[in-house]
């Protein structure tokens, strides 16, 4: 089943909604109540699906493997079908049932929460907006006519304008890290990482744009995202295998950098699908 037909009672409709976020070793979460068991969601951008679940963390009846699945960082998982799920609760949505649900296994996943409970993802909000502010601790999702909203009142530090391939739900761009050519995507669910080989990765370090951290990690020093600000993330690891998911988002290109809450938890964040830009924001913390 296409992901955009799946859990299509699981949308944002016509209000803009705000939550307290729940910061996690750096993951964002809001907390939902589902069949009367409240845990925490995980606002991942990554997620294309609206909703999914850990089958570790709920009851789920009728439920069928029917794909695998993969992270990012490249494990794989069975991807079940689960027909309708029960008394769904986010804020001030209520819902009794919601079809077509999809859910995992996501032990791996409770060692960042014990009651980690699935992923709220793209579809949840479509073509509207996300803001994240680690600052105030509040996630705001904006439904499309009100996504040019999002920025009101704010203090842009870069407006970066983004395109997707083969996923609607992953913001790329393309620049040139020191003497590299790099493809840059963005993704709430993840820290970050550079996939390049030890040879790329010398060549940054001697230009001035990495620096060795940790074991196998970096320092980005010097990142142009074409807006004139010069941004930094420390600690990114490096991977000399392959992206394992460029060939799903349509990235060919040998250098990739994955850029996460390393980078969205210096700044506040908007992520506007509508015009297919991601703000940068001066942090505001909550009034």
């Amino acid at each position: 089943m296409p992901k955009e037909k799946q859990a299509p009672e699981f949308r944002l409709k016509s209000r803009v909604l705000e939550l307290p976020l729940h910061e996690v070793k750096g993951y964002p979460f809001v907390e939902m109540t589902v069949g009367g068991r409240q845990a925490k969601f995980m606002v991942d951008t990554g997620a294309e699906t609206a909703l999914a679940l850990n089958t570790r963390r709920f009851p789920l009846r009728d439920a069928r493997v029917v794909s695998r699945g993969h992270f990012g960082s490249g494990q794989s998982f069975d991807v079940l079908h689960v027909p309708v799920v029960e008394d769904i609760r986010l804020g001030p949505i209520q819902l009794r049932e919601v079809h077509d649900v999809q859910a995992q296994d996501a032990s791996q996943l409770e060692r960042i929460t014990p009651d980690f409970g699935g992923w709220i993802g793209y579809h949840f909000w479509g073509e509207g907006a996300l803001k994240l502010s680690y600052a105030s601790h509040r996630v705001t999702f904006y439904p499309r006519a009100d996504a040019g909203k999002a920025i009101d009142g704010e203090n842009v530090v870069c407006a970066i304008h983004f395109r997707t391939r083969k996923l609607v739900n992953h913001p790329i761009v393309s620049l040139r890290l020191g003497s590299q050519d790099v493809v840059v995507s963005f993704d709430s669910g993840q820290y970050g990482a550079i996939f390049a080989s030890d040879d790329v990765a010398k060549r940054l370090v001697g230009e001035g744009v990495l620096a060795p951290s940790a074991k196998d990690t970096y320092d980005l020093k010097r990142l142009d995202l074409g807006c004139g600000a010069n941004l930094h993330v420390d600690g990114l690891p490096l991977v000399t295998r392959p992206f394992p998911a460029a060939e799903d988002i349509g990235m060919t290109e040998p250098n990739v950098m994955t850029l996460g809450y390393g980078l969205f938890k210096q700044y506040d964040s908007v992520w506007d699908f509508t015009s297919h830009t991601l703000y940068l924001l001066a942090p505001k913390p909550h009034a």
